[in-house]
């Protein structure tokens, strides 16, 4: 085994924190930085690239940066200044996919370049499942580039915060006796958007199968929000779907422990932090085989996949609802957590992948 210093460029810190802390039982030193950690113009994190290589060249053996542009491309000139593998840790879409603001859009183009120029230049690439690796291929196999080409490259599912796994007493909701259902998310997304949408029109027709006196909650905000609260005036759902705005994560945790299913429909998620953190809680997830998150829940085991229509959702929530087991479904998702999706088992095969690179 070979002990590294590594500069770990995230954008998330906490992330990046548990991830050091379980490289560090290999006896890694792992110094996290967060260039896009605040919401600031392009000129000020080009600032923050400046003064993190003068900080940080010569220091590192090797670089792991996430996909996010202003990452990539410090991790990509650390690299090279100080001949040293860079690993991209990708998470997501490319960052210009979310680029909405107008001054924005002008560097739409210029960042999917540099974006692309820091993918092909990587040493290796780690992507968080199957799904997002698959994406990416099809992406660069459209613009007929061989950026990902024959690139060393894993699958490493990231974890739930270890806050999430401390066992504790159920939370229940006092003053009613309804069955709870929980999403949880940023409504800042399309794609995200459209997955509650398809869960509210599976919510409608659960309703209908079902006499129970069942409500959803949603957790989050964004600017998707009005959208979001329209439709639900429009199917009649008022009193039955309750928007709680964005919480803290003592909160969060809380709605997750007091629900008796995790809902998390999405179309586009790579591999979904909510999910993790509702099945390290030990509540079942119901996802939908759209997204990575298909690879983060075993059907019939810690919860059900079903495919992304209405229909299916709701006969699969009903389903899931009226299952005896459930209760061991949600026990199995908190050992599957515990052990399976783990920062401690993260580490071993960035381990692996860092020893293959500095041999």
């Amino acid at each position: 085994m070979i002990f590294m210093n590594i500069l770990f460029l995230t954008f998330k810190k906490y992330e990046g924190l548990d991830l050091a802390r379980a490289l560090g039982h290999y006896g890694h030193r792992v110094v996290v930085h967060g260039i896009t950690l605040a919401k600031d113009c392009p000129i000020i994190k080009i600032g923050r690239i400046v003064k993190l290589i003068l900080q940080e060249h010569g220091k590192h053996d090797v670089v792991i940066a996430e996909n996010m542009l202003y990452d990539g491309l410090a991790g990509l000139i650390l690299s090279k200044l100080d001949n040293i593998p860079l690993v991209l840790y990708i998470k997501g879409y490319f960052p210009t996919d979310y680029l909405d603001s107008p001054y924005h859009k002008i560097l739409r183009g210029p960042g999917s370049y540099l974006t692309e120029q820091v993918i092909t230049k990587s040493d290796c690439i780690i992507y968080v499942s199957q799904w997002l690796k698959d994406k990416y291929d099809e992406y660069f196999r459209k613009r007929r580039s061989s950026a990902t080409g024959n690139k060393l490259w894993r699958i490493i599912h990231h974890a739930p915060r270890a806050f999430f796994l401390k066992n504790e007493k159920k939370e229940t909701k006092k003053g009613d006796n309804n069955i709870v259902l929980c999403y949880a998310g940023n409504l800042n997304f399309r794609g995200k958007a459209r997955g509650i949408l398809l869960l509210f029109n599976a919510f409608r027709k659960l309703l209908n199968l079902s006499r129970s006196n069942i409500i959803l909650y949603v957790v989050g905000d964004g600017k998707y929000r009005p959208l979001l609260e329209r439709k639900i005036k429009q199917l009649k759902l008022d009193g039955r779907v309750l928007f709680t705005g964005k919480v803290d994560q003592t909160s969060l945790k809380t709605y997750y422990q007091s629900s008796e299913i995790f809902v998390y429909p999405s179309y586009d998620d790579a591999c979904p932090t909510v999910v993790m953190e509702a099945q390290a809680c030990g509540i079942p997830a119901i996802v939908t085989n759209s997204s990575g998150a298909a690879e983060i829940v075993e059907d019939e085991v810690t919860g059900l996949i079903c495919r992304p229509t209405a229909r299916d959702l709701a006969n699969s929530l009903l389903r899931l609802l009226e299952n005896p087991s459930k209760g061991e479904m949600g026990a199995n998702a908190k050992k599957h957590m515990r052990y399976s999706l783990c920062w401690d088992v993260s580490a071993r095969l960035f381990n692996e992948v860092l020893d293959v690179l500095i041999a």
